[in-house]
Order: structure tokens, then C-alpha cells, then sequence
């Protein structure tokens, strides 16, 4: 997400809960998810709370020997 600040245009790296992520949800324009091989059975909703759906086209894939895998997405925005 870039933020414009007196002209200048700077990316933010959000790193947070699903309440912040669902409150910024709309000026989210890309998504780097880390996908772990292990299961927790539970844990925080990557967006919590009410917001509304949104498409994502995945860019890059990183595989790690670990098994970790780091997703790359774009936000599709809809055309006019």
C-alpha cells in the first residue's frame, strides 16, 4: 500500500491483526502471505470484522526447503 506524504509516495509493510488489516482492507493493493507446513487449529482471522470481498491474482511463489511458502498477490481492481 503506498501513502502519499507531503508529495512523496511511501509503501507500507503491514504486519498486524485482521482487525487492522480489515480497517486498512481498501488501500491493501498487495498481499504477501507466508504459508507455514503445520497446523494450529485455530489462530487470528486474516481479516476480522465486517468488510467487503476482493479479488487477488497471485504474482510469485518463493518455496523454501523448510516446506515454507511466501505468496506473492496483486489486488485486481475492477475496470470502469
Amino acid at each position: 500500500m503506498a501513502v502519499s506524504l507531503d508529495g512523496f509516495i511511501a509503501d507500507i509493510w503491514l504486519c498486524g491483526g485482521g482487525r487492522l488489516a480489515a480497517a486498512l482492507r481498501p488501500e491493501i493493493d498487495r498481499l504477501v502471505l507466508k504459508v507455514n507446513p503445520v497446523v494450529f487449529g485455530d489462530g487470528i482471522a486474516l481479516f476480522d470484522g465486517d468488510y467487503t470481498p476482493s479479488a487477488y491474482e497471485l504474482v510469485s511463489t518463493t518455496h523454501y526447503d523448510s516446506g515454507v511458502l511466501f505468496n506473492d498477490y496483486r489486488a485486481l481492481r475492477a475496470s470502469s
